[in-house]
């Protein structure tokens, strides 16, 4: 009986402080929007589509660039943190929905870490290579690198693994909690249409073009959520029974 009560206890010691650092991280996932979206207005935009463009767009923002990647890399990352902490939250009522959730999350972080967050640095790299040396060889090996990386960023598959999976991932929890009257409604909806907007922009840009500029109001509905979610998963550490 007493093993019991240790492991009962155990659990919510657990449960306690997961929800607290979910809570924490997705506090620091608006946050990270914040500081990623100050950063970027300070480089430039839009960005390049072509080697020549690169080149001259990175000269002298070789460290500003460093901690975009860094910031995202960290801001991927925590975003694993929250999606189990809303699955923890959530799976008592719709298990499967949030499983989903759940595994299209932690798809993103793995296809951003794994293409997006690996070619920048490279990216970075070539360019100072190419800014390194006066042989002409060289050079021409080095644009080329930098031509592939630039297309490769503006292909489709792009814009489906780093907006559309996260957005329907954020419409499958914002869901769940509008059916089951759970957390803040407000925050529920501004979900749903953060996740519809990005949805739309990452698919409907092949219908009509102008549609992806909807995007800038997803993302910018999406720091709100990320921060109302974080806000949600702390007060829900609070009310477990020591």
């Amino acid at each position: 009986m007493k093993t019991k009560c240790n492991e009962e206890n155990q659990n919510i010691l657990f449960n306690q402080r997961m929800f607290l650092w979910a809570g924490i991280s997705g506090i620091a996932i608006a946050i990270g929007y914040v500081v990623i979206t100050i950063l970027f207005v300070l480089s430039g935009s839009p960005l390049p589509k072509d080697a020549f463009s690169w080149l001259t767009y990175l000269n002298g923002k070789s460290s500003l660039w460093w901690f975009i990647i860094w910031f995202s890399i960290i801001t991927d990352i925590l975003y694993i943190l929250v999606a189990y902490g809303l699955y923890e939250f959530l799976k008592k009522s719709h298990k499967g929905i949030m499983l989903i959730s759940l595994m299209l999350f932690i798809l993103f972080v793995f296809l951003e870490l794994a293409i997006t967050w690996s070619k920048y640095p490279a990216l970075l790299e070539i360019v100072s290579r190419y800014q390194a040396t006066e042989n002409n060889e060289l050079r021409t090996i080095y644009l080329a690198a930098i031509e592939t990386l630039s297309v490769e960023f503006q292909t489709p598959i792009t814009a489906f693994y780093c907006i559309f999976i996260p957005s329907i991932a954020v419409i499958l929890a914002s869901y769940v909690m509008i059916k089951e009257r759970v957390g803040s409604i407000a925050i529920s909806v501004i979900g749903l249409i953060s996740g519809t907007c990005n949805a739309i922009s990452a698919l409907g840009r092949y219908i009509f073009e102008p549609l992806e500029s909807i995007v800038v109001l997803g993302s910018f509905l999406s720091l709100f959520w990320f921060l109302g979610i974080g806000v949600t998963l702390i007060k829900k550490r609070k009310i477990i029974p020591n």
